[in-house]
Parts: structure tokens; sequence; C-alpha cells
């Protein structure tokens, strides 16, 4: 931009777009399956949460939660000892470094980073934890 520009009017490319991830609520007894629902490229919060939401419902016939989200960023998928996640950061790489913290922030002896899901490709994705892999 120089600086004679008064104004800028960037084009669709340089807004905002999320990502979010769900889960179902409950134990594996309750009917919890290791599995998160990442609703991504959405141009809204709003939209994306929503998206997410009815996937993880549609598929467990269940309560379903919002696990995290992210603004232009992106969402680690997570498996430690006793526990699955999603962690959300500005890059990947800041994405990978916060789970290993929190990896060792828990003392997991199992840190299992596994997707990464970018906020700028859209989709809808099932990431299953066991599995270590997305459908």
């Amino acid at each position: 931009i120089r600086s004679s520009t008064d104004s800028r009017n960037p084009g669709a490319e340089a807004r905002k777009y999320y990502v979010v991830s769900a889960w179902g609520v409950g134990d594996k007894s309750s009917g919890y399956n290791n599995k998160l629902y990442v609703a991504s490229g959405h141009r809204s919060y709003e939209a994306a949460s929503a998206a997410a939401i009815k996937a993880c419902s549609d598929a467990t016939s269940r309560k379903c939660e919002i696990n995290t989200w992210s603004g232009n960023g992106f969402i680690q998928a997570v498996r430690m000892d006793r526990s699955e996640s999603g962690i959300a950061e500005t890059s990947a790489e800041r994405a990978k470094q916060a789970a290993q913290l929190d990896c060792r922030q828990q003392k997991s002896k199992k840190c299992d980073l596994q997707a990464v899901f970018d906020s700028r490709k859209p989709g809808l994705f099932v990431h299953d934890f066991a599995a270590g892999k997305g459908e």
C-alpha cells in the first residue's frame, strides 16, 4: 500500500475464514465415540459452529458441544494418555507447539499429534482419534 492511499478495500481473500470443532458430550460409557467433527472454510463463527454441531449431532444422535475454534488459524488434533483434544492456534507450527506443551502439562507419556485442520480449506471433516485420521 502506498503512503498516498487513504482507503483500502481488500477483496474476499483478505477476510476471515473460521474452523470449529465439536464433539459429543459424555464419557465412553454414555456414547462418546472418540471423534471430532470439524467444519472449516466458513465466513462466520456462527456458520462454522452450526455446521460442526449439526455434523456431530447427526452422527451421534447426542448433544454436542464446541471443542475449540479459530479465525484464520488451525486446529491440531492430539491424543494423550487419558484424553483427546483439539488445540487452536494462529499457525500449524504454533498449534503443534501448543499441543506438545499441553501434553507436558498433563504429564502424558503419549502425545500423538494427529491431523491439522486449516480454517482456509473448506470442508466438513470427521477426525477419529482412535484411528488417528480423518474421514
